[in-house]
């Protein structure tokens, strides 16, 4: 059949995992496999709408290859409405590829969907600013070091044709080791790209409009459709980024923008105890431009502010 609808379901303990799968099958003949996921944070819409309309607007006529899509990767977290992490076990998804099954639910569920995604020749996760994060649009990609590959999956980020573009490495100053693409990468040897587009949790139409231009970009590029991607628009390459925390709980005063050039010891934001005392002022751990923010002023200790872009070639 050239288009089937899947819930895959896992039992485990006392819970089931439900991911439902839409593949694509091609009627114009010989292409490549790509695996695309959304929704890896449940509250970050703009991926998840992207793979939806994508499903069911199509003309399969039109494809060449395989999409087999994960439109809800993280479907527990969207039925909830919890950003970031799983209601079950209160981990990141993003931070515990490629899973395991002997761990908790996440460890399961990633297992479970590097199972799906094994088999593709490419691999795109759709990303957005969840309910308290707001970001310029941007790509990731794994820098392995195998020059091939990585090559590859920088041609892709850059047919994403979004305006800035980050490489990450496991031994970086922000370390990928748990991510989806890096893991996707280094288990199956296919390029793998993150896309960043969207925030403050919003279901945003032009967002969603960047992200599958992006999708049809890549398809031309890559041959799962005919025609000529579109010409890049200015991109700015970074090869490292570096998150900022704070040390202590309090609210947090903002003093940056998403998109702002900020150079090291720059002044981000001042941390306030919940008497009005500051305990904190953050600054710029290196030279380079924010690409998210945390929106909320209440910070637990370690919390996140923001990450920044580090230039690279």
């Amino acid at each position: 059949m050239p288009k089937t609808k899947e819930l895959l379901s896992f039992q485990y303990d006392n819970f089931k995992i439900e991911i439902p799968v839409v593949t694509l099958r091609g009627e114009g003949g010989d292409g490549p496999t790509a695996a695309i996921t959304a929704g890896i944070h449940g509250c970050e819409y703009t991926g998840i709408f992207s793979l939806l309309k994508l499903a069911s607007e199509l003309d399969l006529k039109k494809l060449k290859g395989t999409l087999k899509l994960i439109t809800i990767a993280s479907l527990d977290a969207f039925e909830k409405r919890n950003m970031f992490v799983s209601p079950l076990d209160g981990k990141n998804p993003n931070r515990y590829f490629p899973g395991a099954q002997d761990g908790t639910f996440t460890n399961e569920l990633n297992f479970r969907l590097m199972q799906a995604i094994q088999g593709a020749d490419y691999y795109l996760d759709l990303h957005a600013g969840d309910l308290v994060e707001a970001l310029v649009p941007f790509t990731l990609f794994h820098k392995s070091g195998d020059n091939e590959m990585d090559g590859k999956a920088l041609a892709i980020a850059k047919h994403y044709n979004l305006p800035n573009i980050c490489s990450s490495t496991t031994g970086g100053k922000w370390a990928d080791d748990g991510t989806t693409y890096a893991n996707v990468a280094k288990a199956f040897n296919i390029p793998a790209v993150i896309a960043e587009v969207g925030g403050f949790g919003q279901l945003d139409a032009k967002a969603v409009e960047i992200h599958t231009e992006g999708l049809f970009n890549v398809f031309k590029h890559m041959g799962n459709i005919e025609g000529t991607p579109q010409p890049f628009i200015e991109q700015t390459r970074f090869n490292d980024m570096v998150w900022l925390y704070t040390k202590n709980k309090g609210f947090y005063y903002n003093e940056i923008t998403i998109g702002d050039e900020v150079k090291k010891g720059d002044r981000m934001g001042t941390l306030f105890n919940y008497f009005g005392d500051v305990v904190e002022t953050l600054t710029a751990p290196a030279d380079g431009r924010v690409l998210f923010r945390t929106t909320s002023p209440a910070m637990t200790e370690k919390g996140l502010i923001a990450g920044i872009g580090i230039r690279g070639e």
